[in-house]
């Protein structure tokens, strides 16, 4: 067997101090914003929100429907541009009921075949000034010495911020939210694992959607008793008052009864 000696090169050797490599990624892209404009728009905005849901809040407890502990708000990027999504969950404090979490995030396409990203954030009842001080901090202050805003990077990166509706909560493909005919769905419930409260919040859960039943049944039942007694009464045999009010019970029940057995039909 042929034996080789070992080849040494001698004369090329340079010693450079180590750098580490960078870290950092690509910059997000983010709007060049007006101060003014922009920050006097979003607490605009989120003015109408806490209107909204006050009068929400108004309707439910009228009608003796559970008041919801928290708001759902999406915020909307600019088209073709980031949304810091990362500044828009805090979880400080150890009452975790009391945290403010960013439940999803999506990116569709606009009419305009522009990418927009959408974030759905859920705030708790009590920590509905947290966007707004972050908004007039920006409006306000500088970052130190600068001249920069102070949370430029999130309030520049927010075109639009809103109440969400289906859409928003909505996980799966668009196409797929029901509309006129009816279609079983998967719910996923966002309860507290560590208190070991689950129990309780499915069962306050249960109790409002029985509630809500409750409610449209009634109406409905209110609607049809009251538009045949008026039939009757131009036929000359209309009910009284007492005997309305029963037969609107007795119909609720009824419907209840129904939309009960068509939900598991």
């Amino acid at each position: 067997m042929a034996s080789y000696k070992h080849i040494f090169i001698s004369g090329n050797v340079r010693s450079e101090k180590y750098r580490a490599p960078s870290a950092m990624g690509a910059k997000p892209r983010i709007p060049v914003r007006d101060r003014v404009t922009q920050s006097q728009k979003l607490l605009n905005q989120f003015d109408e929100i806490w209107q909204q849901k006050e009068q929400l809040q108004q309707q439910r407890s009228a009608e003796q429907i559970a008041t919801r502990e928290g708001t759902y708000i999406q915020f909307t990027s600019a088209a073709d541009h980031d949304l810091i999504t990362k500044s828009l969950e805090s979880m400080r404090g150890k009452k975790s009921e009391k945290w403010i979490r960013l439940l999803n995030i999506k990116s569709q396409l606009s009419e305009e075949n522009q990418v927009v990203t959408k974030a759905l954030v859920y705030v708790p009842n009590g920590k509905e000034g947290h966007f707004i001080k972050k908004i007039q901090d920006y409006q306000t202050k500088n970052f130190r010495d600068t001249e920069n805003p102070l949370n430029a990077d999130l309030v520049n990166s927010i075109e639009d911020v809103s109440i969400a509706l289906l859409e928003g909560l909505w996980t799966d493909n668009p196409q797929l939210i029901p509309t006129d005919t009816a279609k079983w769905c998967e719910v996923w419930l966002n309860v507290n694992t560590k208190e070991n409260q689950e129990q309780d919040q499915i069962a306050q859960f249960l109790a409002t959607l029985d509630d809500l039943i409750q409610e449209k049944a009634n109406k409905l039942a209110q609607n049809i008793v009251l538009r045949t007694n008026q039939n009757k009464k131009l036929e000359g045999q209309g009910i009284g008052d007492d005997k309305m009010a029963q037969t609107i019970k007795e119909l609720t029940s009824e419907i209840k009864h129904e939309m009960r057995k068509s939900l598991w039909d």
